[in-house]
């Protein structure tokens, strides 16, 4: 429940916060620490959640401060993002986050160091699992913003700062990562391009420059 409460942005007292969303917030949340829980010890899973919230939730601060918007899905998905984002993160905030992931560590191993010696095959599991919900993010996102749409939960996409204050940073990220892919075209559609292009003739007032801007929306 702490780490839920983490990802909410409250300016006054617990009763800002919206039910539906922390509901949904600590479930996702309780399904994370079930998956650390595999390997780790509870102490440490517990442990591991709430820092991986807090980093989120400092990240988030930091774009806030920077730009006026909260973090989104894409600030962690895209990895062209980290050499921005490194710009804005000053020598002793990273040195801070490095301690605190080698103590997070250190509390793992003594936490959970005779569960890792006897479950050895728990590690295997997990990592198994990592991989797994690695190759299928897009597809977990969309189901969970589709179940936040579901329990009625808004999404203000025209005004992130609100939706982030209204629903949870864990929950925002979900909605602004919730872009359905395109569908991969037939090779009907394929070859029925090609001719087009192959037929088609320039007209006499096409522009000389042409230039493609790729939004963020898109």
């Amino acid at each position: 429940m702490i780490a839920a409460l983490i990802s909410f942005r409250v300016s006054t007292d617990l009763t800002d916060i919206n039910l539906k969303p922390l509901l949904l917030t600590s479930i996702i949340v309780f399904f994370i620490y079930a998956f650390f829980n595999i390997a780790l010890s509870p102490i440490s899973s517990a442990i591991t959640v709430l820092f991986f919230t807090a980093l989120l939730r400092l990240a988030s601060f930091k774009k806030r401060a920077a730009t006026g918007e909260p973090l989104i899905f894409g600030d962690i998905s895209h990895t062209t993002h980290i050499s921005i984002a490194l710009k804005y993160v000053q020598l002793h905030e990273f040195i801070l986050v490095l301690i605190a992931i080698v103590l997070l560590i250190g509390i793992n191993w003594v936490k959970s160091r005779n569960l890792i010696l006897r479950k050895w095959w728990r590690y295997a599991i997990l990592c198994g699992l990592v991989v797994v919900t690695l190759t299928q993010t897009h597809h977990l996102v969309m189901t969970t913003a589709a179940n936040a749409n579901k329990m009625g939960i808004p999404y203000y996409s025209w005004d992130w700062p609100h939706n982030y204050k209204t629903n949870g940073l864990i929950v925002h990220l979900a909605q602004t990562g919730n872009r359905p892919q395109p569908v991969s075209i037939t090779e009907q559609e394929r070859i029925e391009f090609n001719r087009l292009y192959t037929n088609a003739v320039p007209a006499n007032d096409s522009p000389s420059l042409f230039i493609n801007i790729l939004c963020e929306s898109c």
